[in-house]
C-alpha cells in the first residue's frame, strides 16, 4: 500500500482496536468479573507465598491468573482509545447527512428481483477484479492489529517487571540503611 493507504489502515487499526476494548471493558467492569478477578489476585497471593513450590503444586492456577490479570489490563481503555473514539464519533457525525440520504433514495424506488439479479451480475466481475486487493488489504489490517496488541501487551510487562524491580529494590535499600545506621563494630 501507499503511504496513505497505510495511514489509514492504522487509524483503521487503532479504531478497531479502542472499538474492541470499549465493548470489552464492561465485561470485566461487572459483578461476576469482579468477583473473579478478587478471587484470582487472593490465589495468586496465596500460591507467590509458595515460593518456587507453587509451580510443582500448583501449575495451571498460577498461569490462569496472570492471564486474567493480564486480560483486564489489556482491555483498559486508555486515552488513546478515548481520542480514536472521538474521532470516530466526529466521522459518523459528518457522515450521517450522507448515510441518511441514501438510505432514503434506496427506499424511493424498490427493485424487483430481475433488477436485483442484473445489478448482481453487473458486480461480480467488478468484485473478482478487487478480491485480490481487499484481501491484502484485510492481511495488512490484522497485521497492524497484531502488532499494536503485542506492543500494547510488551509496555504492560515492561511496567510490571519496572514495578516488581523497585518492590524488590526498596526492602533491600532500607535494609541496608538500617545496617549502615546500627553502629555495629566489626570483627
Amino acid at each position: 500500500p501507499n503511504f496513505v493507504q497505510e495511514v489509514l489502515l492504522e487509524e483503521l487499526a487503532r479504531v478497531v482496536e479502542a472499538v474492541t476494548r470499549q465493548a470489552a471493558a464492561p465485561l470485566t467492569q461487572s459483578s461476576l468479573a469482579k468477583l473473579g478477578s478478587a478471587t484470582l489476585k487472593r490465589q495468586e497471593a496465596a500460591l507467590e507465598r509458595l515460593g518456587p513450590a507453587n509451580g510443582l503444586l500448583f501449575p495451571g492456577l498460577l498461569s490462569a491468573t496472570k492471564l486474567a490479570r493480564r486480560v483486564e489490563e489489556y482491555v483498559a481503555v486508555t486515552p488513546q482509545d478515548e481520542e480514536a473514539l472521538g474521532t470516530l464519533r466526529q466521522l459518523l457525525l459528518l457522515l450521517r447527512p450522507v448515510v441518511s440520504a441514501a438510505g432514503r433514495n434506496s427506499q424511493a424506488g424498490t427493485l424487483s428481483a430481475q433488477q436485483v439479479r442484473a445489478q448482481l451480475q453487473e458486480a461480480v466481475p467488478r468484485l473478482q477484479e478487487l478480491g485480490p486487493g481487499a484481501v491484502a488489504t484485510l492481511r495488512r489490517l490484522l497485521q497492524l492489529l497484531r502488532t499494536r496488541a503485542e506492543e500494547r501487551l510488551s509496555v504492560q510487562e515492561q511496567a510490571r517487571l519496572e514495578q516488581a524491580l523497585s518492590a524488590s529494590v526498596a526492602p533491600r535499600r532500607r535494609l541496608g540503611a538500617a545496617g549502615e545506621g546500627g553502629g555495629g563494630g566489626g570483627g
